[in-house]
């Protein structure tokens, strides 16, 4: 659509939403329209640039050269446009507007939820929605637009997002005091060989390092339970029954729990903050940043 030969900023919008979408079904749902509607807007949009912004290959439409162009320009300049007009129209300085957070479930707990309190409490135009999935889920999100912010393990850089790195964690056994007492401060798997254990499954890239870490040092653990859940092995630990091999991080204000470090060269991961490569960071975001990067100094 063209008024006075000037592109209408709906056009642009459902653009941007349309670039980092999976296709036209998903796009149009995020958008309340109808999937001709959106077609047609599109059609309007190429039109108005005189340049084609999307192309066939195969059955999937993609962005042509001058569409990458075209989102890489446009995007930060419509989020700005946005930030602005929401803040004028809440008279306030202060972060406004909707900020969507994915986490992994160990991250959400100790580091995002924290985060999230501290920055509604200071900035009550916010509203945040989180979402804990995998990293794998995540990724797919951010590169989509369903999330703007994504706190997970640093295994999944990609051309379209940036990252920052926030802490190292090692991985440890966890266990009561009294069932861990009988270990050195620093532990290696050969020493914990005949421990009766609680593990990851082998789906969890965690349990794959540790799998790797064992074939390296010529150990096998034995894994008496294996669960899906960062929170089911913390919950397993607890019990006292059994020890349990996982992230320290989950047990972090957990008080009946210790966490004792293992040695190995494959058993660590850095917890990362990730956000869309060119997107338009918005108060929220990096207040929300700033905040999770002062947490992550406790750990």
């Amino acid at each position: 659509m063209l008024i006075n030969n000037r592109i209408d900023l709906r056009l642009l919008r459902s653009f941007i939403v349309l670039a980092k979408s999976t296709g036209y079904v998903k796009a149009a749902e995020i958008l309340n329209l109808s999937q001709s509607a959106l077609s047609q807007q599109m059609s309007d949009l190429t039109d108005a640039l005189g340049q084609n912004i999307f192309e066939k290959i195969g059955r999937k439409s993609v962005l042509t050269s001058f569409g990458k162009n075209l989102l890489s320009q446009v995007e930060p300049i419509v989020g700005n446009l946005d930030e602005v007009l929401l803040t004028l129209r809440n008279n306030s300085n202060k972060a406004a507007g909707v900020l969507s957070i994915g986490a992994t479930n160990t991250y959400l707990k100790a580091l995002v939820i924290p985060a999230c309190i501290d920055l509604f409490l200071t900035n009550p135009e916010i509203k945040i929605t989180l979402k804990a999935g995998s990293a794998k889920n995540l990724i797919d999100d951010l590169n989509e637009g369903g999330i703007d912010i994504g706190i997970l393990p640093d295994d999944y850089k990609t051309q379209n997002l940036q990252h920052q790195f926030l802490f190292r964690e090692h991985f440890s056994v966890i266990g009561k005091i009294e069932n861990l007492k009988k270990f050195p401060n620093k532990i290696n798997l050969k020493m914990i060989e005949e421990v009766e254990l609680a593990l990851l499954n082998k789906n969890f890239l965690m349990r794959q390092k540790i799998d790797f870490q064992c074939k390296s040092d010529g150990v096998s653990l034995n894994a008496r339970l294996e669960v899906s859940s960062m929170d089911d092995l913390i919950q397993i630990a607890k019990t006292g029954k059994v020890i349990v091999i996982g992230s320290p991080v989950a047990c972090y204000g957990e008080q009946d729990l210790v966490s004792l470090e293992i040695e190995g060269n494959h058993l660590s991961r850095d917890a990362t903050i990730y956000w869309r490569q060119g997107a338009h960071q918005t108060i929220a975001m990096k207040n929300f940043i700033q905040l999770v990067i002062e947490k992550a100094n406790h750990f």
